[in-house]
């Protein structure tokens, strides 16, 4: 273990070599840093939490770290795993395949790291400890990588063999790098919106009509595929874009919006689905079920009522400001 301290030019003043164990205390003011490495002959663990931090392996090898305004945990095997664990404020996570990081207390558009976790191929992130926490997750271009995000938890497997977990946290937003990423979004036990775009979608869990409060958000994937498996009344709406040309299909059991290229978002098992066109060629395709089924049509919206019941209006897929819409 080596302190790094070096003021007006002075080298390192402390060393300790050999030690199984070593703690580390910052005690009297400063702004005191820590770097933690680990070893490529062993499997290592490094926990970061608001005021320790430590190294360890999975027999007695350890360093502990206290009182540091910035810790950083460097790995060096192939299977190490970082541990990172918020505090009682608002408390911001980024994690990308090469770094992960976390701001207690963060302030908004400050960049103020307090623990660092570097080249490890696992990442947990856990918000148990109260405060309004954000997570960020970031892909790679190197990589075709997979976003799932539920009422939670949420991660991102990075190609084959990296993940980045979070846990608990008040919100959590996926960003894909990549032309191939995909991402998974599942509802939860409440009452529960999806808004997607060609851009981004968000899932809030336990809505509130009328105020947008997103729990899970990704952006940049090509691809985004949400279901609504856990019961409550589920809506979903998709949105066009006016820079393509965009085809909505409704269907009892699911819905899709399909822009340019490969880009789609789907959602099934939703109690209502609603696409929503935003270019002048957008066309809409609506298809009934297997029941006694009642579609309504205006010029600038049409519904479709599976199972309907006569003198009441409960529309399960919706098409507004198609240009064109067909039922079959």
């Amino acid at each position: 273990m080596q302190y790094d301290w070096t003021p007006e030019g002075h080298e390192a003043d402390a060393s300790a070599t050999g030690f199984e164990q070593s703690y580390s205390f910052a005690l009297f003011g400063g702004v005191d840093s820590a770097i933690l490495t680990g070893s490529d002959a062993t499997i290592d663990r490094f926990y970061g939490k608001t005021d320790s931090a430590y190294m360890r392996n999975s027999s007695i090898y350890l360093n502990y770290t206290d009182g540091f305004e910035t810790v950083e945990g460097v790995a060096v095997g192939t299977n190490d795993v970082v541990y990172l664990m918020d505090g009682e404020g608002d408390d911001r996570l980024s994690a990308t395949p090469d770094q992960a990081s976390i701001d207690y207390d963060a302030v908004l558009d400050e960049e103020d790291i307090d623990v660092v976790a570097t080249g490890f191929p696992q990442v947990y992130g856990y918000a148990t400890r109260g405060g309004d926490d954000h997570a960020t997750l970031t892909g790679s271009n190197a990589t075709v990588d997979r976003f799932y995000g539920k009422a939670a938890y949420a991660y991102l497997k990075v190609g084959d063999e990296q993940l980045i977990y979070t846990g608990g946290f008040e919100s959590t937003e996926g960003v894909a790098v990549g032309e191939d990423d995909f991402a998974y979004l599942y509802d939860g036990p409440g009452d529960d919106r999806l808004s997607a775009t060609p851009q981004t979608a968000f899932m809030d869990y336990n809505a509130t009509p009328g105020v947008d409060d997103p729990d899970v958000a990704v952006s940049g994937f090509v691809q985004v595929y949400a279901y609504a498996i856990q019961g409550g009344t589920d809506f979903a709406s998709l949105l066009g874009s006016d820079a393509t040309v965009d085809r909505f299909y409704g269907k009892p059991d699911y819905s899709y919006m399909r822009s340019s290229g490969t880009q789609l978002n789907y959602a099934g098992g939703f109690a209502t689905v609603e696409g929503i066109a935003e270019g002048d060629d957008d066309l809409a395709y609506i298809y009934d079920g297997p029941g006694d089924d009642r579609l309504s049509a205006t010029l600038t919206t049409t519904f479709i009522d599976y199972d309907a019941v006569p003198g009441v209006d409960d529309p399960d897929v919706v098409a507004s400001d198609f240009s064109q819409t067909y039922g079959y």
